[in-house]
């Protein structure tokens, strides 16, 4: 598969991307005017400099960007998107789709909402759910016994929530499967 090119929005004269998540300068001549040290008379001078493939440093949540002139640095999906697909529609941002962020290529990439880009970090893995999160007091084996003890009516709510160290409201979020809809062993 050949590797496509196209004009830098907004910098079409002077950058290029491409499909697979590259930026490189374009050819170009310029003009300098220099005073000639021998005649003293003002001389043009044009010299042509050769594009070249641009170093994309990684942020630290781990997505490249370049640096497209003094003061310019711009997220390389987002160049990738605005010159293949578009601009960026009204409340969306660049989705990608196997969640790394230094895999620039087209067809990993989209236009979405924050609420798409949180669902492929679920799907893929990628957000800490359950007692994975960082915050998680409960296990997943305390859960079959926390909804079999509230929705038979054995135990309180609130001597639950004293017992496993959350709030009632975790507890009831629990027995109705608002929270921790799916654990293994469990039926839906």
């Amino acid at each position: 598969m050949a590797e496509r090119w196209l004009p830098v929005v907004g910098f079409e004269d002077e950058y290029e991307v491409s499909d697979f998540g590259r930026v490189r300068s374009r050819d170009r001549i310029l003009e300098y005017r220099r005073i000639d040290h021998y005649s003293g008379q003002e001389i043009t001078v044009r010299r042509r400099h050769a594009g070249i493939i641009l170093n994309a440093a990684p942020s630290t949540s781990g997505h490249l960007s370049v640096v497209l002139g003094r003061g310019n640095t711009r997220s390389v999906h987002a160049l990738v998107l605005e010159a293949f697909v578009g601009p960026c529609p009204e409340g969306h941002e660049c989705c990608h789709g196997d969640d790394i962020p230094g895999n620039n290529h087209l067809e990993n990439l989209r236009w979405g909402t924050r609420a798409d880009n949180l669902s492929d970090s679920l799907k893929n893995g990628h957000m800490p759910v359950g007692e994975r999160h960082h915050s998680a007091k409960l296990k997943a084996a305390d859960i079959p016994f926390i909804r079999a003890e509230s929705t038979a009516g054995r135990g309180s709510i609130t001597r639950l929530a004293r017992q496993f160290g959350v709030s009632d409201a975790v507890i009831r979020q629990v027995r109705d499967r608002v929270t921790w809809r799916s654990i293994e062993g469990e039926k839906s």
